[in-house]
């Protein structure tokens, strides 16, 4: 496990570093080591927070900043792992906190950081997992039901998204398919320099074209047709 600390409080975040620590050295031969990544600010761990598994969250004396604001920034970033938000100074239960958290209470006691720690294994093994699309100068998270399609433009992939969206990544799409499709059965390529999301097909007409959600038409090839159907089928029962 992959965990991050992000508290703002040096002694505080040293306690839950050599907490965790011990927690590590009693699981190791059975659940594997834990990986700790320790920061007293937000900014470092706002830059590549996809690796983690699980978030321990506390600002409380950051001006200007708070525990909730790193975990909007964090679920903003695509971050789909658990937040454990440890109260201090800070009552976070009585906070509107996106997505899966976990509340704990300072001083932290031994036994329910590993209670914490198993249910924060349950929500990180369970939760959806995000796919990466990397621009030039950004690396975007999105969930697969938020794309639509996608189409070799050049020596890029243009991936279309809900809400009207573009992103143009590196590779061609036979990439980004290799990449997903295991996962997300839902993906198919009706040609070498198009992806289709079975999901977002509102319906199929004559001759082999399939029609999206928002209006587009596509050629699919003769031979998924009735993979497309099928899931059409399903989608609809």
């Amino acid at each position: 496990m992959h965990i991050a600390i992000c508290d703002d409080n040096v002694a505080d975040r040293k306690q839950l570093e050599r907490l965790l620590g011990r927690e590590s050295d009693r699981v190791k031969d059975t659940a594997g080591i834990f990986y700790i990544d320790s920061y007293g600010n937000p900014e470092s761990l706002l830059s590549h927070p996809m690796q983690y598994d699980v978030f321990f969250i506390d600002i409380c004396h950051t001006v200007g900043l708070s525990g909730l604001e790193v975990a909007k920034a964090l679920t903003e970033k695509g971050v789909s792992a658990p937040f454990v938000m440890c109260s201090s100074d800070v009552d976070y239960t009585a906070q509107d906190i996106p997505g899966h958290v976990i509340h704990l209470e300072k001083p932290i006691p031994v036994a329910k950081l590993r209670e914490t720690l198993e249910i924060a294994q349950h929500l990180s093994d369970t939760a959806e997992k995000k796919i990466e699309l990397r621009e030039d100068w950004a690396s975007h998270y999105v969930s697969a039901e938020e794309i639509l399609y996608a189409f070799a433009k050049g020596n890029r992939t243009h991936v279309y998204l809900t809400e009207g969206r573009i992103f143009k990544i590196f590779g061609r799409p036979y990439l980004l398919y290799d990449s997903i499709e295991k996962e997300h059965p839902s993906f198919v390529m009706p040609s070498f320099g198009t992806i289709v999301n079975c999901d977002h097909i509102r319906e199929v007409k004559f001759p082999c074209r399939a029609v999206m959600d928002d209006g587009r038409k596509i050629f699919l090839h003769p031979r998924i047709m009735n993979y497309v159907r099928e899931s059409l089928r399903h989608s609809d029962s």
